[in-house]
């Protein structure tokens, strides 16, 4: 029941996508004002993500409580009533960041409704992937917004453990990380924390869920420098990515190494980390004895008393790799 009725709640926020009344105009439910396209889809999206009210417009629930995961598990065996407008709902919201490309409050409301989506659907939500792939690859090089990077990320965690989808995410991989290097370089970081954050959480995920086939292309490489050179990053969040993405790689190796495991991807890591053993062990060390001094919001926030030194100790794990 509680499908059925969420199924016709979408149904209303689709129309109000459908509704056109000229090339240039939307046309609000129950008539009334007339808003431009970008304001009209600003302003649906206010709504649905917020439940709030707009005049002569329909009050429609929240579009998080829509596609809640936790209100609506799937499964392969049971298909889930929501797949229908899902899809429809997706095409649209496709066609919203191909037409505002280069608004960014439409994008970052577009995507966070796709990841909804997902993330409700499960694994349910696979062919809708595709697109929505295309779309950012298609999209990025002219207007690097940081939010679908973090649609990356979530497509990644939900299907890099897919070996059939793995080329295709990691060409998606590629194409991002490549039009975001040039925002990095030359102490870019600093004015993007928001890109940088979402693009080594990208990273660390592909080495959580397609370990073999990331560190076997170069773009591993690339991204692992751009970590190092960017550790320093007085950033909280930025920095605890660019963190996390760097010792799950040492993690990795270590575990490799104390079970004597091996095959092509622990190979080329190895080869990655040693080419940039003394940039990131000096790194390391520096952050070790200065962070006190240097960090204080960055140890406030991402450390506990226990874990302060943890780059001393990983800087230690790192060493042992070499012996």
């Amino acid at each position: 029941m509680r499908g059925t009725n969420d199924a016709t709640t979408s149904s209303v926020i689709l129309t109000h996508f459908r509704t056109r009344t000229d090339d240039n105009k939307w046309n609000q439910s129950g008539g009334g004002d007339m808003l431009t396209d970008e304001s009209r889809l600003h302003n649906y999206f206010e709504i649905a993500g917020r439940g709030g009210r707009r005049r002569n417009a329909t009050t429609l629930v929240k579009f998080s409580d829509i596609w809640s995961p936790n209100g609506h598990p799937s499964s392969p065996q049971q298909p889930s009533p929501l797949l229908p407008v899902a899809e429809q709902l997706i095409g649209a919201l496709l066609k919203s960041c191909r037409k505002f490309e280069g608004t960014p409050r439409v994008i970052e409301h577009s995507i966070r409704s796709c990841r909804l989506i997902f993330r409700a659907l499960g694994p349910q939500s696979r062919p809708l992937v595709g697109p929505v792939v295309e779309m950012m690859i298609e999209t990025y090089p002219k207007h690097r917004h940081s939010s679908y990077l973090y649609m990356a990320s979530v497509i990644v965690d939900e299907y890099g453990q897919l070996d059939e989808m793995r080329p295709g995410l990691l060409h998606m991989l590629d194409t991002l990380s490549r039009h975001t290097f040039p925002l990095l370089e030359n102490g870019g970081a600093v004015n993007n924390p928001d890109t940088v954050d979402d693009l080594f959480r990208l990273a660390q995920r592909f080495t959580m869920r397609a370990t073999t086939i990331f560190f076997t292309h170069t773009i591993s490489q690339m991204l692992f420098i751009h970590a190092i050179s960017n550790l320093r990053l007085d950033h909280p969040d930025a920095s605890k990515s660019i963190t996390k993405f760097i010792l799950e790689i040492l993690a990795q190796l270590a575990a490799a190494k104390k079970t004597n495991y091996s095959d092509d991807g622990v190979t080329r890591a190895q080869l990655i980390v040693d080419n940039q053993a003394q940039h990131i062990t000096s790194t390391a060390l520096w952050m070790a004895l200065f962070m006190e001094r240097t960090f204080p919001l960055l140890k406030s926030i991402s450390f506990s008393r226990r874990e302060r030194h943890a780059v001393f100790n990983h800087t230690r794990d790192l060493a042992k790799l070499f012996i």
